[in-house]
């Protein structure tokens, strides 16, 4: 039987296994293929957040840091020298401390410890940052890979995936090929499910192509699915170096019929309902999405993947009993596997996902589940929920649900009697006359009453809205935030992001009905993968969008939040651990917690000793951060408008012409203490003056004194610094030591 290795490419979430392998492995297996995987996103994280690559790195920052100018910053030089001078000063620390935040975030004990938690991810964030400053403008994250142009057609591809501007390109070349070479299948598939993956998708099958080229490479994937459907086929026809056969909508039976061709002799030249054969020439492409009969599909076989590896103290297998949206009336919504709206719904039997369950518990050890799909139907949970609690299966569970008026607290009891640790809703408004108008089928109340059962039965309620739907004024955007904020006692965590318009969606194929004039794609899109609209009147003036955005900011400081994938972000393993732990609770706890004060020393603040908490030092920049930061925004800001909005054209020659036009940024000298591992942080120079005083000896009132600010101003200062951990009354402290950008 025929072969094959199935590759995960990044960049996504490195904190488990995504669903798409084990499914598509599984169904080649019972099949009698033989299937084999790699998880390359791990593996090229892994690859990348070693001590030796980001000294590597950080060496190479400190030189192009050295080489910059000082007597004027052009743009995006500023914007460059801005992440390399955030990056630079911690980054030898930071790789020594990445191998042990890696092992803490793996660790129960450390993981579940805050503030160990805390500074771990603090560490590879760092990291992140480092990376992204090496491979500037590159800005890289563990779910995103982005810079202004990479993906905007062949060309762009080819450049941004080579060694110069891709950091993943040495795991493409020394961890892809070597399994490649070893294994020696039939066929590479590739599956990209986000759009964060597709160039390192491309590039990964472009590398196979060339060094294996008796291996068929086939990709496959929502993102994929998207991009066949949306751009034109002659820009589809520019990929044939990158792979044989792209696979539409879902993949099991497909790929299962390409395998048995494989092993026939050879793929078939005749046309496959949803597969899109490229080369040299037009290629061809018949749409027949693909609804899978769920019932007849095998347990997801997580075995092929190494689930003691990822960056969590266990592993968090996402699982399918549905399929498909059982709603399926939102005008925005537009989800991968489906050539308009959603997918249509299918269950699996309860007793076949049950079993699924029990497999997955004893081949796996696996005891905490992502019940997947768009969204599960209220009476198939309730059922589900029972037949687990019948069954004495003891897992936790987390998943995705609509907020139905059929959730009453009984019921909600019974769910957290199986198992169910949150619960994410789609809110999306507390508008009544937005949530008619986006066809949600809910209203303010019943949001409400379900916020109300869920957290009575102790599962912890996360809330996911957007603002800027089209026709939405500011007090119906306000009225979303107030949701938030007055129901903080039943809503956990939330999720609020812009209005992106999905190229599948009702609001994209019937515009007028939700007063947008116009939709379109710039120049330079090639692949279309974001669709642009114009509303035909504005509903909020931008001071309005300025302070809504300002009021969410601290909305997420209250909640405890953080970056998607840690504990603190909506529907990922970390929250679900620290849930099922800590208590529902747990990060608005968190956050009510560490805000409180540090007590003054006997004396008081101006009779105080402080001095410099150990590694930090002070430091002064040709430049000031601070400006270089709101210029590079600002500057941003505006060429993606001009080159969306005004000229609608996004390619690399616009951009380029646009940024040689910004006026070059001018020196100013600035002061920072520089944290052990952390962001610069500025300070005014008396500030400077005041700390370079400070060296365990010197009370405040006499640093105070010798540099001329008055004592109070001094000792409120001393505080804050105490505060955020900068400052120390205690012995082992370092005194102050100062050092110019770049050393």
């Amino acid at each position: 039987m025929a072969s094959i290795l199935f590759v995960y490419p990044p960049t996504a979430d490195p904190t488990g296994p995504y669903l798409s392998i084990p499914y598509l492995a599984a169904a080649c297996r019972a099949r009698g293929h033989r299937p084999h995987a790699l998880d390359l996103n791990l593996e090229a994280y892994l690859d990348l957040l070693t001590s030796q690559r980001l000294a590597g790195f950080a060496e190479d920052c400190r030189s192009r840091l050295r080489r910059m100018p000082v007597d004027g910053l052009p743009f995006p030089l500023s914007a460059e020298f801005l992440a390399l001078s955030l990056a630079v000063h911690d980054a030898d620390a930071i790789a020594a401390r990445v191998p042990a935040a890696i092992a803490g975030l793996r660790d129960r004990e450390r993981f579940l410890d805050l503030r160990q938690y805390e500074e771990n991810c603090d560490v590879l964030q760092r990291a992140l940052a480092l990376i992204s400053a090496r491979f500037h403008p590159l800005e890289l994250s563990f779910t995103s890979c982005r810079s202004p142009f990479h993906l905007n057609d062949a060309r762009e591809i080819e450049r941004e995936a080579g060694p110069e501007h891709n950091p993943f390109h040495r795991a493409l070349a020394e961890i892809l090929l070597p399994e490649v070479e070893r294994r020696r299948p039939d066929a590479v598939g590739i599956s990209a499910t986000f759009n964060s993956q597709l160039l390192q998708a491309f590039a990964a099958g472009r590398l196979v192509k060339e060094s294996f080229p008796a291996t068929a490479v086939i990709i496959g994937g929502a993102a994929v699915t998207q991009l066949a459907l949306r751009c034109e086929l002659d820009a589809l026809a520019e990929l044939w170096p990158y792979a044989d056969l792209l696979v539409l909508f879902e993949g099991e039976s497909t790929l299962c019929r390409l395998l048995d061709q494989l092993d026939a002799g050879g793929l078939a030249a005749e046309p496959l309902p949803n597969v899109l054969r490229l080369g040299n020439g037009r290629p061809r492409l018949e749409i027949r999405p693909v609804a899978e009969d769920i019932d007849a599909l095998p347990t997801p076989d997580y075995r092929l993947l190494p689930l003691d590896h990822y960056l969590s103290p266990e592993p968090l297998l996402h699982v399918a009993p549905t399929r498909g949206c059982y709603w399926r009336k939102c005008a925005f919504c537009h989800y991968g596997l489906a050539e308009a709206g959603t997918a249509p719904y299918r269950r699996r039997d309860l007793d076949l996902f049950v079993q699924d369950l029990e497999v997955l518990r004893e081949q796996c050890g696996a005891r905490s589940f992502y019940f997947a799909g768009d969204v599960i139907d209220p009476a198939y949970l309730l059922a589900l929920a029972e037949r687990l609690i019948e069954r004495r299966l003891e897992i936790r569970f987390t998943s995705d649900l609509r907020a139905e008026r059929s959730f009453t607290r009984e019921r909600c009891r019974r769910l957290r009697q199986a198992g169910m640790v949150s619960a994410a809703f789609g809110t999306e408004s507390d508008s009544p006359r937005l949530l008619q108008l986006m066809g949600k089928g809910t209203d303010p109340e019943a949001n409400r009453q379900v916020f109300d059962a869920f957290s009575a039965a102790g599962i912890a309620v996360q809330a996911m809205a957007f603002l800027d739907f089209p026709t939405e004024a500011a007090a119906e955007a306000h009225a979303t935030l107030d949701l938030l904020e007055q129901n903080a006692d039943r809503i956990d965590l939330f999720f609020v992001e812009e209005f992106n318009l999905q190229t599948g969606s009702r609001v994209f194929r019937e515009p007028e009905q939700y007063d947008v004039a116009e939709v379109f794609f710039p120049a330079g899109d090639r692949y279309r993968f974001h669709a642009r609209f114009t509303p035909a009147r504005a509903a909020k003036r931008p001071e309005e969008y300025r302070g809504l955005l300002r009021r969410l900011d601290q909305l997420a400081s209250q909640y405890g939040r953080r970056p998607y994938p840690y504990a603190g972000s909506v529907s990922v393993a970390h929250t679900l651990f620290y849930f099922d732990a800590l208590g529902r609770d747990v990060f608005k706890r968190e956050r009510r917690e560490s805000r409180r004060p540090p007590a003054p020393p006997r004396g008081g603040w101006l009779e105080s000793r402080p001095l410099l908490a150990p590694g930090l030092a002070l430091c002064d920049w040709p430049y000031d951060l601070e400006e270089l930061a709101e210029h590079a925004g600002e500057v941003a800001e505006e060429i993606e408008r001009r080159r969306e909005v005004e000229l609608r054209d996004v390619g690399r020659a616009t951009y380029e012409t646009l940024a040689a036009e910004v006026p070059p940024v001018d020196p100013k000298e600035s002061y920072y203490l520089l944290p052990a591992t952390g962001a610069p942080v500025s300070i005014p120079v008396w500030l400077w003056m005041l700390a370079s005083c400070l060296d365990g000896g010197t009370t405040v009132r006499e640093a105070a004194a010798e540099v001329g600010i008055p004592a109070r101003e001094a000792a409120e200062a001393v505080e804050a610094l105490i505060s955020g951990g900068y400052f120390a009354l205690t012995a082992g402290a370092a005194p102050p030591t100062s050092r110019r950008a770049g050393e």
